[in-house]
């Protein structure tokens, strides 16, 4: 259900002043043009420019590669989150959070891919053979196999101890 802002009706403000709403003011703008004898026209609007005929080109470069399969594959997306707990697990600082700063980021990417490479060692009778994943340095993993084939298909917890 809309309030009445969001329907376009008169309400009242945050201060408790009243407020006239879009479908008000329209109403009224067409009452007076009636008044004159007179209809609304159409709306005129330019035209859009054709595709790529403003600003300048420049060159991008970015961090996705296509892939060429030999034959046809699955693969098993799979979200994840790295952290630590400290001051004696009061707090949790993430490291797959996502940040502004250049430094940050390549500091936290860097912490993310020593914790996965190390918790992938360590339970390698989950995660199976390293070749098989493709982690993105961040919360997105990816397997060429199912890392819950015969398993239940919950939220898995690894702990693991690593001084940074």
């Amino acid at each position: 259900m809309s309030t009445p802002a969001e329907a376009g009706d008169a309400g009242t403000s945050a201060a408790g002043k009243a407020t006239v709403g879009k479908k008000d003011i329209l109403a009224e703008a067409e009452a007076k043009l009636a008044a004159l004898s007179l209809k609304p026209a159409d709306a005129v609007m330019a035209e859009n420019a054709p595709a790529g005929t403003l600003g300048q080109p420049f060159n991008i470069q970015t961090n996705a590669f296509g892939l060429k399969l030999i034959k046809p594959m699955t693969f098993w997306r799979y979200d994840i989150v790295i952290y630590a707990e400290i001051k004696g697990g009061r707090k949790t600082v993430f490291f797959t959070k996502k940040g502004r700063d250049d430094y940050l980021i390549t500091n936290r990417n860097y912490k993310c891919k020593l914790v996965f490479e190390a918790v992938v060692k360590a339970y390698s009778d989950f995660f199976g053979e390293p070749a098989t994943l493709w982690y993105d340095g961040q919360s997105v993993l990816y397997a060429a196999n199912d890392l819950f084939k015969g398993r239940e298909r919950v939220r898995v917890h690894f702990f693991f101890s690593l001084c940074f």
